[in-house]
């Protein structure tokens, strides 16, 4: 069995294992990919279910992944998925809806890209960044889900940074929580490094996704 992590830092367990968000910032990994830092996965709820189930855990989760990379890698995340003949789950935790590609630059717009763009056009385009109208990027979400769907056992969807968003017309093997993971989490446990919390509060996630497997 192989469980799929799809999603942003709160999906892949960012800052639990290691004080760098990305392998490629420790110098001790040379020449380390734009991946999430190796020594962080295992933090992460998805893998920890992974490890509960005696499954294989394979992240494509980390810091800082807008929404329009994920849909953008759907054909080299389908590659990679096929390449396994396990059965497989794949969970999928939505970031922020508002994020941009600007100048070839995925940007969340939240104020801490690290961006080449003009000082002075970056602050507008993120305080004008919630008047992007979303439809179509909904619609790509639904067509991303669709594609991923038809090659796996189960997707499970959640949130992490996103508002509530209504997903019609999923396949049956879609399971939409509508679940926001961060908040649920500011509910009993304090964020403890750069924003992202400790592996035991991840795992108490555990529980709200073990009756969906």
């Amino acid at each position: 069995m192989l469980f799929v992590n799809i999603g942003d830092g709160y999906s892949s367990g960012c800052c639990t294992g290691s004080q760098y968000f990305l392998a490629c910032d420790d110098p001790h990994v040379y020449g380390g990919p734009v991946v999430e830092h190796p020594n962080s996965r295992a933090g992460s709820f998805v893998n920890q279910l992974a490890e509960l189930y005696g499954a294989k855990a394979l992240t494509f989760a980390r810091h800082r992944t807008t929404i329009e990379e994920v849909l953008d890698s759907l054909d080299d995340t389908i590659k990679i998925i096929e390449d396994s003949g396990e059965q497989k789950i794949v969970f999928f935790g939505i970031p922020n809806l508002y994020s941009k590609i600007v100048n070839d630059e995925y940007l969340l717009l939240d104020g801490m890209d690290n961006s080449n763009i003009d000082e002075d056009e970056y602050i507008k385009l993120c305080n004008t960044r919630e008047e992007q109208n979303l439809t179509k990027k909904i619609s790509l979400l639904r067509h991303y889900l669709k594609e991923i769907s038809t090659r796996v056992s189960k997707v499970i969807l959640y949130r992490t940074t996103s508002d509530s968003i209504k997903l019609n017309r999923l396949p049956k093997n879609v399971i939409n929580t509508d679940l926001n993971i961060v908040d649920k989490l500011r509910e009993t446990h304090k964020p403890y490094k750069r924003g992202y919390f400790d592996t035991r509060a991840y795992s108490s996630l555990k529980k709200e996704f073990l009756k969906l497997l």
